[in-house]
């Protein structure tokens, strides 16, 4: 019997487990574990931080706006619809975008659409600028990546839900994906995780973590130097009494917790041997020499892997005192261009999923949707367009006089238009 052509013969092939994805091959970055390792890097390491807020600031600048498919009264109705539930939430786009994207990190951002009556001022926080009565946005509600329980799949691989754990309750909430929205970095196999931006910068995170550690207790060592006591031998034999046991243990402790501080103080007993020679003597040893490996050399090296696993590495001109204003420039547009395809698939999401289901619930038609569209991220070098305007005019191209592109100009270089 031949099968129905609308059927589906194969499956997406994400490894899961009890619904926990299961595509990583460290132990230390499956599931919940990655979220611990990815927020920790997240909060604790400069680089990681200032890359992330470089992403954060930069897509918050991107303005997005509403398009109309058509230019006849029911198309432009219908953008001015869109347009109004975008700027009628109880946030702001900007605050929305920013949270999108904490899926750098994490890979994933898992939104629940809340939807509200347009009925004017609410007191519950479903409020809206208007009184039409109709189905409108509330908010697109972020449900973090660390209150994940477990993902619900179907019989093909697809996401039907996301189950998530109150924190402070532990209940399980079911969200079925028809309303939510799932942002990621990658769609690779239909991983409902996409693919964490620091993945790559794990194994430089991790060196670059221990040997800062390593580098802050040789240098407290360095300065403090190294605590050796002498001690009856007695009291270190394997048939030491429990007396002497206890009294090893006291005198280890105060080795082991020794520090430099206002507090500081060592007590030891006035015992002496037959020969009059203390039984209890305490000293410092300082380590002398240099060093094998410059642990700074090695720990920029390691920030400066990090940096480039998110295309950031610009970051570092100039405190390395290389790098030229063209690689400055070059770099930083490869960044700009990565921050905007993910804005584009944001606006993606949102076009394909958010936008059909709100006309829907309306009661509205589905042809000729209007379609939220992204504003460029760039930054334009007003030097080297000087020269390049300058090397056009000389080569004998009439530039001026160009309303079009004398706006252009001051526009890029924030210079006040003529006022008409």
């Amino acid at each position: 019997m031949p099968r129905n052509i609308f059927d589906e013969l194969g499956v997406s092939g994400t490894k899961h487990t009890f619904g926990q994805v299961s595509e990583e091959y460290l132990t230390e970055l499956k599931g919940t574990k990655a979220i611990k390792v990815y927020k920790e890097m997240s909060s604790n390491d400069s680089i990681v931080g200032a890359s992330l807020l470089a992403i954060d600031l930069l897509v918050r600048q991107v303005k997005i706006a509403v398009q109309s498919a058509n230019d006849d009264q029911e198309s432009v109705e219908k953008s001015n619809f869109l347009r109004e539930n975008w700027g009628d939430m109880s946030f702001t786009p900007k605050d929305f975008m920013a949270e999108v994207m904490s899926m750098s990190p994490y890979g994933w951002a898992f939104f629940e659409t809340v939807y509200k009556k347009r009925q004017g001022y609410k007191e519950d926080g479903s409020s809206s600028k208007y009184t039409d009565g109709k189905i409108g946005w509330r908010k697109f509600a972020l449900r973090p990546q660390d209150t994940l329980y477990e993902w619900v799949f179907d019989t093909d691989g697809g996401v039907k839900a996301m189950k998530q754990q109150d924190p402070n309750t532990f209940k399980i909430y079911e969200i079925p994906i028809q309303k939510a929205l799932l942002f990621r970095t990658s769609t690779y196999k239909n991983n409902p995780e996409g693919a964490s931006l620091l993945r790559h910068a794990y194994r430089s995170w991790y060196f670059k973590k221990h040997l800062e550690n390593i580098e802050a207790i040789g240098a407290e060592r360095d300065l403090v130097g190294i605590p050796m006591a002498k001690v009856p031998a007695s009291i270190m034999a394997s048939d030491a009494s429990p007396q002497e046991k206890a009294m090893l243990e006291a005198v280890e402790n105060v080795l082991r917790n020794l520090r430099q501080d206002e507090t500081a103080f060592i007590c030891l007993p006035s015992d002496t041997d037959s020969q009059g020679k203390p039984k209890f003597e305490f000293q410092l040893i300082s380590s002398s020499g240099t060093k094998t490996f410059d642990t700074d050399k090695i720990i920029m090296r390691k920030s400066r892997e990090i940096a480039m696993t998110v295309l950031a590495d610009f970051i570092l001109l100039g405190h390395e005192q290389v790098g030229s204003l063209a690689l400055s420039a070059n770099k930083t547009d490869l960044f700009f261009n990565a921050i905007q395809t993910w804005v584009d698939a944001i606006v993606s999401v949102l076009n394909q999923y958010a936008v059909p289901r709100l006309f829907k619930l309306n009661g509205l038609s589905l042809e000729n949707l209007p379609k939220f569209v992204s504003g460029e991220i760039k930054s334009v070098n007003l030097d080297v367009l000087g020269r390049y305007l300058q090397s056009l005019t000389l080569s004998g191209v009439q530039l001026f006089p160009n309303e079009i592109l004398e706006k252009y100009l001051k526009q890029i270089a924030d210079l006040p238009l003529d006022v008409k």
